[in-house]
Formats: C-alpha cells, structure tokens, sequence
C-alpha cells in the first residue's frame, strides 16, 4: 500500500507541472541560461537574475519556484562560465537544485558560436508528515503508510548549442542526458529524469529610431510527453521598456492552446532590469486556479571601459 501510495503521488505532481520534470519559465528570453548551459558567456560583463513564479495561483500544491542564476562573462574570450541555484515545491515534494555551466566559444567573423556543458545535481524530498496530505480513512487505519520523508540524490549531465550573431540567435540543449532513478524506493526502478529538449531562436527588428521588434520561439519537448511551443511578440522602446504577448501551445491533449501570456520589462538603469509576466491559463484546468504570476530582477557588473549605456545585450542581438 505504501508503494501504491508513493506512486500515485508522485504521478500526480508530474502530471500537475503540465507533463514535465522541468522548470517552467514564462521570461524565457531574459534567462536563457537556464535552459542552455552554452549561453554562458554570451555577454563581456556579469549578470546575476533573480526569478521568483507561482504558477496556477490559488491550487493547493500548485508549484512554487525561486532561482538564482549567475552568468559570467569577464573571465574568459574564449569560455564562459555559469552557476544556477533554484528550489522548487510541488505538493509535498520539494525539489533543490544546483548546476554549473561551461560554454567554449568560437568567434565567427561578427557572429560566435558557444558550444555548452552542465553538471547538475538536485535533492528530492517527498513528505509523507506534511499536514496537506489527507487519508480518507485516517492514517491510522493503515499502518502500511509510513508517515515520514523520503529524500533522493540524481546527479546528470547536460550539452547545449548556442548561435549569436547581430540580428538573430538560435539555441539548442538537452540538460539532462541521463535518465537518472528518482524513485523513493529502490527494488524496482519506475519514476526517473526524462530527457528534455529545447530548441529557441529569435531576432531583432528596429522599427524606427525608438521601437524594436524581437519575436522569440521556443520550443520544449519530453520523452513520454507532449509538446509545448512559446511565440513571445515582444516589442521594445528605446531599450529601456518592454512590452509583449506570448502564446504557448501544446502541453495538453485536450487544448491546443496551454495560455497567453503577458510580459513587461523595465531598464531602470544601465545596471538593473526587471521584468514581470503574467498567464492566463486557456485549459481546463482555469476553473481550480488565478493563472501564474512571474517576477524577475537582473543586476549587471558593467566593465569599466565599455560605454555607460547597455542596450539590451543581455536578451537579444544587438
């Protein structure tokens, strides 16, 4: 009965994190490194950005997630370097996590190519104690169900490539290569990593001397699970403030649209950006929930000999 019960819920926490192992970020194009370990580097400063989601805001258990991701870019023309730190909660399972990233770049003319390596561990922790959880027929009634925490350690490895040159980007990563055993018990091996894929490009338009275009897709894909694309139309005025749409797609079988989202961004100095997101979920599920609420804060180290201005290399082409 114990083992029924460990199944069951942990079938439907990935089940409630719409198929997936992953995090899930609606500010895709203001964090790429937490998707792609070759855009380490991408930039000849340092930058460190703070993301907090609550998604399906107003569902019990709905998944909670902070990180903190660090890109360095001052060591090295020819390396990059990256730290990602985030913790992640849904339901009774709590998940922490910490990667390192390395990129080589090649430089190709007024283009460069990062070729990406992660090393990545994470510390599941399910809680059987928590006081959310509920027996219809009391506890009590079954000794078999052990209330405690069950706790596993996975470490993986993952590649990426990352294209950048004045105009466009694309990017390709698989975090995780190895499908790695995350069952609580270990007799038989049923709940492991998935390999997960990414794929994202995009491009900036100027449109008048102000107003810039930069439409971004992205596209994520699990073995065992559906598709989800993102088209994000965002539109810029004079590199300091950001406003845009995004549509997913995919991630259910019984909608072709997962939600629309609505994303701004703010250039406060040449050192701090923030940006918020907003989704409204177009699935079933918007019956049980408030839609996901995002928040994100970037600080740059600017290089003393580099002009006091930054016009947005940290998230598009220049």
């Amino acid at each position: 009965m114990k083992r029924v019960l460990i199944y069951i819920v942990l079938y439907l926490v990935s089940v409630s994190a719409y198929g997936q192992q992953e995090h899930l970020y609606t500010q895709f194009a203001f964090n790429k490194i937490a998707f792609n370990p070759a855009v380490a580097g991408e930039n000849n400063f340092t930058s460190i950005t703070g993301i907090n989601r609550s998604q399906w805001s107003g569902l019990v258990g709905a998944p909670q997630t902070q990180a903190i991701n660090v890109n360095l870019g001052t060591i090295s023309d020819k390396y990059g370097f990256g730290l990602s730190l985030l913790k992640n909660k849904v339901g009774i399972q709590d998940k922490l996590e910490i990667a390192g990233q390395y990129a080589y770049k090649l430089k190709l003319n007024k283009s460069t190519l990062n070729l990406g390596l992660q090393f990545s561990g994470r510390r599941y922790t399910t809680d059987f104690t928590d006081p959310s959880l509920i027996a219809i027929d009391g506890f009590e009634l079954d000794p078999s169900i052990e209330r405690s925490k069950y706790s596993n350690t996975v470490l993986n490895i993952g590649l990426g490539v990352y294209f950048k040159s004045e105009n466009i980007y694309f990017g390709f990563a698989i975090p995780r290569i190895i499908e790695g055993d995350i069952d609580l018990e270990s007799e038989n091996i049923i709940t492991k990593e998935e390999r997960h894929m990414y794929a994202m490009t995009g491009f900036k338009l100027e449109l008048s001397q102000d107003w810039a275009y930069h439409p971004q897709f992205f596209f994520k894909v699990a073995e065992q699970s559906p598709f989800n694309l993102d088209f994000l139309s965002l539109f810029s005025y004079q590199d300091k403030i950001y406003l845009g749409g995004n549509i997913r797609a995919g991630g259910s079988q019984n909608s072709l649209l997962n939600s629309f989202d609505i994303v701004l961004g703010f250039q406060f100095t040449p050192n701090i950006f923030a940006g918020m997101s907003y989704d409204f979920n177009l699935t079933d599920l918007s019956q049980y929930e408030n839609g996901s609420f995002e928040l994100s804060l970037t600080y740059s180290f600017e290089k003393s000999n580099l002009p006091k201005r930054i016009s947005n290399p940290r998230y598009f082409p220049r």
